[in-house]
This record gives C-alpha cells, sequence and structure tokens, in this order.
C-alpha cells in the first residue's frame, strides 16, 4: 500500500514540474525569438518481487515480477525551431532567417572592442571559435542571441534592447591579408605629372602611363589589371586645353569601375606634343561617271570622266534616213540628225553608235550608253478625216404605177442634199378646179410636197415648174425638179390615171475635211474629196527656208493628194504663215490638171486654195540639259605629320576629309590601326616608346588592313620620315600602400566604398557601429550619413551625402552543436554551457581563411522572428497534465481509504 501512494506523490511532483514548463511557455507566446521548453518523464526504480528464471529440460522460463515505485523528471528541452518572421517597417530590427533555430547573433558585455587583436577569431578549416586567451584578457562576456530588435546610443553602437554591443567584423576594399595601417602609395612621375595615391593596397604594384594621346581623344582611362597599368587617354596635342583635373576625374571612375577604390590625385602641367595628327585629306577625287541626261525619249548614261561636263545634246535633222552626229566642242554640242518622224525608223542603238563615233572622231575618250525605244517627235504630223464630199443630186425617185420624179443639178450649187427625206404625193381629185386641172402644195416643215390631178390632161413640164417655183431659190439654186412621170394603172384599158408617192434621197452637199494641226499651224482644206485622209508632215524643223512638196495618189479622174510635207524654222518660232500657205498653194496649183481644178487666170480660186491659221509652236524635247558631274580620278594629300611620318595616297576620293593622328603609344602596343568612318579619322596605335618597335612599313601596313577592313578601296602608298621615340611617359610601380578599413582603431568610421566589392577582416571581432558621419582617408573629408541598409550577409551599408555608399561593417553569426544545451540567461540571451560546445563562428565576407559561410542563413532586414510557442499544443499539454497530476492525487485517497479500512479490521 506503501508503495502506491508515494508513486503517487512522485507522479504530483512531475507533472507539476511540466505544469511550470507550459505555463512558462504561454506566458512567453509574444516573446520575440523565445523558444518553448518541453518536460519529459522517465520511470524511477522498480523493485524485484520475483526473479526471472530460465527454461529446463522439464519446465519453460519466467518472467521477473517487479513493481514500479513511481515517476520523475528525465529533461527540460527546449525547442530550438525558428519562429514566423514578422515585418516590423522598422530599419534597426534584424531576423535570422536559417531554417533551424540554432544560429545566433553575437553580443558583448564589457567595454567598446575596436582594436585588431581584443577578440580574436580563428578561421582554419575545421575551426571557426575565439580565442579563449582574447576572450579572457577582453575583460568582455559574450552572449548570443536570436532577438534582432536592435537600438542605437548616442555613440552610434549597435546595441539590443538590454544595452549589449553586437559584434562584427570591421570591412575593406583592400587585401585583407594585409594589416590595415591605412597608408598610401608612394608617388610616381610619368610625362611631367605627378601621381599621388590615397590610402590603400589595391594600386601596390601598378604603373601610370601615356596611351591613346592623340588631337581629339576624349579624356579617359584603362585600368589594366593582369599588367597592373592605369593607362590615361587625353588630346595632348599642341592644341589641347586638357587639365590634371580632368585626368583625375578620368583615372578615378575607372578605378571605381573596375572595383578599386584606392584613388589618385594628378598635378603639374599636363604635356603638350607636337605632330600628333594630319591636317584634313584633301584633293582625292574617283572618277565618275555624269549625270543622265534623256532626249527623244532615251536615256543617255556616260562612262567615268569628265570631259564631257557641260555638253548637250540636240536633235538637227528630223527626217534623215541614215542616224549621225556631230560633236562641236567649241559650243560645247552634240547635234544628232536621224528620221524622228516615223515612229521606229531610229533606234538606241543607231544613236548609241553614231554619237560614240562622233566621240571617237574628236579624241574623246568617254562614251555612251543609250537604251530603250526612240518617240518620234510629237506634232509633227497629222491627218485629215474622210469627211470631205462631192455635190451630187438626189436619185430619180420611182413610186408605185410608174410615178417618177427625176432631178437636175444647178450649176454652183453645194447642197445636193437639201431635198433628202422630202415625200412627194401624187392623187387624183375630180374636183381640182384649177385651169391646169392641177394643185400643188409645198410644206417644207413636214418635207412634204402635194400633187392633185383632175384628169391625165395634166401638162407635167409646168407641173415642174411649178413645184420648183414653190420650192424656192434657197433649194433650186442648188437642185431642181427635172420631169414627172404621172402614175397610171396599166391594169386596165385603157390605163388609168391613179394615186401613188415616192421618197427622195442620196443627195449629197458639197463639204471639206475637218481642219488639222502641226507645229502651232491650222490648215483648212478646200471641199470636195481630194484631201480626205492627206497626212500633213513637218519634215524639217531647222530649215531656213519656208517650203512645201506634194504627193498624191490615185488615177484620173480619182487623182488625191496623200501627203503635203512642209519645212522652216520651227526651233525658233520662225515661220511666216502666209508665206507658208502659198508655198503649199503653189505646189497645189502644179498639181491642178491631175486633180481636176480649174485655173482662173493662171490661180487657183480661192475655194480651191488650202488656208493656215495660227502661228508655230516651239517644238520642246529637242535638246537636253547640261551633262554635269563627271570626275576624272586624283590622288589626295594630307598636310602635316604624324610622329615625323608623312603619307603619299592612292588615286581616289574615299579618304577625303579624314585625319590621321596617332593613338595608344604605351609600350607593348602592337602596330595596328583603328579607322572611323563616322568621324573620319585613322588612329595608328604601337609602341612609339621602344626605340625600333615601330616601322614606317609596319604603319603603312596596319592602316591599309584596316581601310580593307572598313571595306575602303584607297590606300596608302607610301609612308617616308623619321618616327619620333615618346619618353618619360611611363612612370615606375608605386609601392608602399596598405589597406584601409571601416572600423579603425579608435573607434571612428572610415570610408570603405560599399558599390565596390568588399572584405572582412574576419580575424577579429569589433563592436558595430552606424555613425551619423564616415572620413574619408583618401581626403579627410567628413562625409554625413543620411540612411543606412542591413544586407542578407549582414554587411551594413550607409548612403553618404552626395550619393555615396559606405560599407561600416558586417554582423556576425554564430551556431553551436547542440545549441539546445545553452544556458538561457534571461533576456533572450544564451550564453555557451559545457554540454553546447563552442562557438561556431560564421566567416566573414571575401574571408582570407575557411569559408563555412555557406552553412548559415541569411539576415532579414525589418523582420523579427516570433515566438515558436503553439498554443492549441501548450493548451493540450496543459489538459493531459491537469488530468494525470488529478489521478496521482486521487491514489493517494484511494490508499488513504484502505489504510483506514484496514485499521477499521481491528475494531
Amino acid at each position: 500500500m506503501l508503495r502506491s501512494m508515494y508513486s503517487g506523490i512522485s507522479g504530483m511532483k512531475a507533472n507539476q514540474t511540466k505544469l511550470d514548463v507550459i505555463g512558462n511557455n504561454i506566458s512567453n507566446v509574444g516573446t520575440t525569438a523565445f523558444k518553448a521548453s518541453t518536460a519529459k518523464f522517465k520511470d524511477m526504480l522498480s523493485q524485484n518481487i520475483n526473479g526471472a528464471t530460465a527454461p529446463t529440460s522439464s519446465q519453460g522460463g519466467r518472467n521477473a515480477s517487479q513493481v514500479g515505485l513511481g515517476v520523475q523528471l528525465s529533461s527540460i528541452d527546449t525547442i530550438m525551431t525558428q519562429g514566423n518572421l514578422q515585418t516590423t517597417n522598422r530599419s534597426l530590427d534584424v531576423a535570422i532567417d536559417d531554417g533551424c533555430g540554432n544560429q545566433f547573433l553575437m553580443v558583448s558585455k564589457g567595454p567598446e572592442i575596436h582594436k585588431d587583436t581584443t577578440l580574436e577569431v580563428s578561421h582554419k578549416a575545421g575551426s571557426h571559435g575565439i580565442s579563449d586567451q582574447s576572450l579572457s584578457s577582453s575583460g568582455s562576456e559574450i552572449m548570443y542571441t536570436r532577438d534582432g530588435s536592435f537600438i542605437l546610443d548616442r555613440d552610434g553602437n549597435l546595441l539590443t534592447s538590454d544595452g549589449y554591443r553586437v559584434l562584427g567584423y570591421s570591412l575593406t576594399n583592400d587585401d585583407n591579408t594585409q594589416l590595415p595601417t591605412g597608408s598610401s602609395s608612394a608617388t610616381v612621375s610619368a610625362a611631367g605629372m605627378d601621381f599621388r595615391f590615397g590610402p590603400g593596397s589595391q594600386l601596390n604594384g601598378y604603373k601610370v602611363v601615356l596611351g591613346n594621346i592623340g588631337k581629339g581623344t576624349a579624356t579617359d582611362a584603362t585600368i589594366d589589371k593582369a599588367e597592373k597599368k592605369i593607362i590615361i587617354h587625353g588630346d595632348f596635342s599642341s592644341e589641347s586645353s586638357l587639365k590634371a583635373e580632368q585626368l583625375t576625374a578620368a583615372i578615378n571612375k575607372q578605378l571605381s569601375a573596375a572595383g578599386i577604390s584606392q584613388r589618385v590625385d594628378v598635378s603639374g602641367d599636363v604635356p603638350r606634343y607636337e605632330g600628333l595628327a594630319t591636317e584634313s585629306i584633301s584633293g582625292g577625287s574617283n572618277a565618275t561617271a555624269p549625270n543622265s541626261i534623256s532626249i527623244m525619249g532615251v536615256p543617255f548614261k556616260f562612262s567615268e570622266g569628265s570631259e564631257l561636263n557641260d555638253y548637250t545634246i540636240q536633235i538637227g535633222k528630223i527626217n534623215d534616213s541614215r542616224t549621225t552626229a556631230k560633236v562641236d566642242k567649241n559650243e560645247k554640242t552634240i547635234t544628232i540628225n536621224g528620221n524622228f518622224v516615223e515612229a521606229g525608223a531610229t533606234t538606241a542603238d543607231n544613236l548609241q553608235d553614231a554619237v560614240n563615233a562622233a566621240l571617237r572622231s574628236e579624241g574623246i575618250k568617254q562614251t555612251v550608253k543609250c537604251t530603250g525605244i526612240v518617240s518620234k517627235i510629237s506634232g509633227l504630223s497629222a491627218t485629215a478625216n474622210t469627211s470631205g464630199t462631192n455635190y451630187a443630186k438626189p436619185k430619180d425617185a420611182t413610186g408605185a404605177n410608174n410615178f417618177k420624179v427625176t432631178f437636175s443639178e444647178v450649176t454652183g450649187g453645194e447642197k445636193g442634199a437639201v431635198l433628202n427625206g422630202y415625200s412627194i404625193s401624187f392623187a387624183v381629185d375630180s374636183t381640182v378646179t384649177d385651169a391646169d386641172n392641177f394643185t400643188v402644195s409645198v410644206n417644207k416643215q413636214s418635207k412634204t410636197i402635194q400633187i392633185k390631178a383632175k384628169d391625165d390632161t395634166i401638162d407635167t413640164v409646168k407641173l415642174a415648174q411649178v413645184i420648183n417655183d414653190k420650192l424656192g431659190e434657197d433649194i433650186t439654186s442648188h437642185v431642181k425638179i427635172d420631169t414627172i412621170t404621172i402614175p397610171k394603172d396599166g391594169s386596165v384599158t385603157p390605163p388609168k390615171l391613179t394615186n401613188s408617192s415616192v421618197k427622195v434621197a442620196d443627195g449629197v452637199n458639197l463639204s471639206a475635211p475637218d481642219t488639222v494641226s502641226v507645229g502651232g499651224i491650222g490648215l483648212s482644206f478646200p471641199k470636195g474629196t481630194i484631201y480626205n485622209g492627206v497626212e500633213v508632215q513637218i519634215v524639217d524643223i531647222d530649215s531656213k527656208t519656208i517650203g512645201a512638196e506634194i504627193e498624191t495618189t490615185g488615177t484620173k479622174p480619182n487623182v488625191k493628194v496623200s501627203k503635203i510635207k512642209i519645212s522652216g524654222n520651227f526651233k525658233e518660232q520662225d515661220v511666216d504663215i502666209d508665206v507658208l500657205q502659198q508655198a503649199i498653194n503653189d505646189k497645189i496649183k502644179d498639181k491642178a490638171a491631175d486633180l481636176g481644178l480649174t485655173l482662173s487666170s493662171g490661180e487657183l480660186t480661192d475655194a480651191d486654195k488650202i488656208n493656215l491659221s495660227g502661228s508655230a509652236k516651239a517644238i520642246s524635247g529637242l535638246s537636253s540639259s547640261a551633262i554635269m558631274g563627271g570626275q576624272d580620278n586624283a590622288t589626295p594629300v594630307a598636310a602635316g605629320s604624324v610622329l615625323g611620318m608623312s603619307f603619299k595616297f592612292s588615286e581616289g576620293s574615299a579618304l577625303n576629309g579624314y585625319t590621321i593622328k596617332v593613338g595608344n603609344i604605351s609600350a607593348g602596343t602592337q602596330t595596328s590601326a583603328d579607322v572611323d568612318t563616322t568621324g573620319k579619322t585613322i588612329t595608328i596605335n604601337g609602341d612609339f616608346v621602344t626605340a625600333g618597335r615601330v616601322t614606317l612599313n609596319g604603319v603603312k601596313s596596319a592602316i591599309n588592313l584596316a581601310l580593307q577592313n572598313k571595306g575602303i578601296d584607297q590606300t596608302v602608298k607610301e609612308v617616308t620620315g623619321n618616327i619620333t621615340q615618346m619618353n618619360n611617359v611611363e612612370s615606375i610601380s608605386t609601392t608602399g600602400g596598405t589597406p584601409i578599413q571601416s572600423i579603425n582603431e579608435n573607434g571612428t568610421i572610415s570610408f570603405v566604398n560599399g558599390a565596390l566589392d568588399v572584405r572582412a577582416y574576419d580575424g577579429n571581432l569589433k563592436t558595430l557601429k552606424i555613425p551619423d558621419s564616415v572620413v574619408d582617408p583618401a581626403t579627410g573629408e567628413t562625409l554625413k550619413v543620411q540612411s543606412f541598409t542591413i544586407e542578407k550577409s549582414g554587411v551594413i551599408k550607409c548612403k553618404l551625402e552626395g550619393g555615396a555608399t559606405a560599407a561600416v561593417g558586417q554582423i556576425a553569426l554564430a551556431s553551436f552543436k547542440n545549441a539546445e544545451g545553452l544556458t538561457k540567461n534571461g533576456n533572450n540571451l544564451y550564453s555557451q554551457s559545457a554540454n553546447s560546445g563552442a562557438a561556431i563562428i560564421k566567416a566573414g565576407i571575401g574571408t582570407a581563411g575557411d569559408d563555412n559561410s555557406g552553412a548559415f542563413g541569411n539576415i532579414e532586414q525589418s523582420m523579427l522572428e516570433v515566438s515558436n510557442v503553439d498554443l492549441a499544443e501548450q493548451f493540450t499539454e496543459m489538459i493531459t497534465t491537469t488530468r494525470s497530476f488529478q489521478a496521482s492525487s486521487k491514489m493517494i485517497n484511494t490508499g488513504d481509504e484502505i489504510l483506514q479500512d484496514i485499521i477499521n479490521l481491528k475494531r
């Protein structure tokens, strides 16, 4: 009975302790980076009732009989898992994002640590810890925390909320294997200029040399890390205004671009050199063809050369059967004769052959190429239509019952068609009372003639006379009714007078063809058909006299005029149309007999003459524009020399406007040339420092190769002169510079360029600061801090006035093999214990030792790690633990009741 009561007591004690742990966890649910704990139990010693026996041949074995004596506390373990990260938007808050929760920030209690040997850290392979000796002599107590809610004190020290100083590493842009004493490299000289170096070791072993020094070269610098050279470029010509300050700015800009923070200052007079560039190349020309011209619809393209510049091509004779040309050197004209009146009579090949033959005969080497189809000269010919007609009376009109009307011509009559369309009707009317036994009515509007007769005794001659009188002179002056045969029905005997009618048709008026126009002159033809389809041609536009020719076709009496050929000075519009009209009519008069024309007093009547009107127009397109733009080959020249070298070129214009200048002159430079087609420069590079390294032939070959690569077909034919050797353009190597570090031994912060690569002096832990200002050791200038950031690597960078970025330090991290074995000191702090193992410290950025930083997590700015306590889990544990406690107490009550029953047995 007593054993069960003591077991109940042990259960109550153990569960009370577990409730204490749960209560502590729940109370710290809001504590930054708090790590929950868990209580674990184990059983106490068990009392043997019977021991275990082994099996025998006759009986099996038997297990031991044991009674447990209760429970006891096994351990209280810390759960070192990472809590969730929560954004705070506070720049001094940081959280460790390691995914495991066993990495810590390092803080110290004790004096500020700035000296390099106070807290020494080893970063050898397999050993990343603080030296025990330096720790004991530093007077500092090192503790660890995951609570990154930092604050600053008045000196800018980075602290925990309880004032413990945050530890980390000093940074440098230099070699972190050297001691950071901050000494400057030695001053060197080149080309009469002094180059002073700021503190740092990055430029140790570097030389300063002159590079591209040609005229117009932009001020710049090249940092050659392999050869350890600072090569400066600029316009060092005699006309330059280059200053030392410009060189300083260019060098330091390129040093920053190359990741070098050390600075250089240039002083002294910038040298000026003569003969660094030629004047612009000029006077060269390529043989080019003149512009194309066009005449008679044919383009004329010329070969290269200038002999035909200012010449014009003109058309001379336009109706020659043979194509010829003539060159007049005085007037600078090429005159072409040929048949330009008839389409296709002259071809482009005819023109080309004729002109080239004329050019050869005059000793002109240029030639012409003609293509296309030669067009005839417009407006030089016209063809009359066939609307001209001769006078003709109407045909006999015949009707039923032998009714017939005939017509007679009238001398001088022209309107033979005046009665066309008239209807003549004959009717028997017994009521006619006229003495002539007939009546006649004429209606000109309706074109009707009505005859009424009483019997067949009428006088048909008188009838015709009456009708003509009624028609009037406006008709009968052109056509008259000649005879009338009255209609009689022959089917009866004797034949009987009857009704009938006829229609007048086929009379023809006398008319002329339509007027035609050639060269601005209108030709009106006489009436009749002899000019139907006549072709009028201007056959000579450059004739000094006015003339005409007539061609006819057909035989009598049907001879017609087929062509009228005229000539005159149509080029200059010097044509008298009266003279031309007389010339044409004289030729018609000569043909009058054949044409059936009657002369009056030996001359054509006015009715038979051709009349002219208008005035001659100039005929365009007979002369070309001037031939222009042809050029012959010419050799250019370049005034001046480059470092004693003069240049001669091949013929051509490709290099006009180019200048030749010196480029990179530094020792070891291979002889080469660069061609800039935009800036029109040819730059020569070579080792002009070492005697004999650059040769005249080498320069010539380099330039021609560069021209060829740019597609320029002009070449340098010869390079002459004595090459000038450049002296004192390279300094000795600078030495003596030592690194600078961000955290100095006096606690001040020096400028380390955060925009470049930084390296940590991780052999020493120092108190970190975020200062109000940093000092630039190169200039002594104090630069105010405007803001700061903390990177994932723990590097603290400050934004300075003027835009520069300073790296002021790196936050250190530590881990432990058994982080659960750390001693909790309160205030979110832990300290190393006998079972936690020694701190394993993270190597700094760019460490010179063994880099173990890959095993560590990131530092996240403006975030804090929250408690990893799970309230749901804790409440569940609290319920089960309470029930266990209650059950243990019940065991004691039960034991007490049993003891009471035993006592009562005695009674």
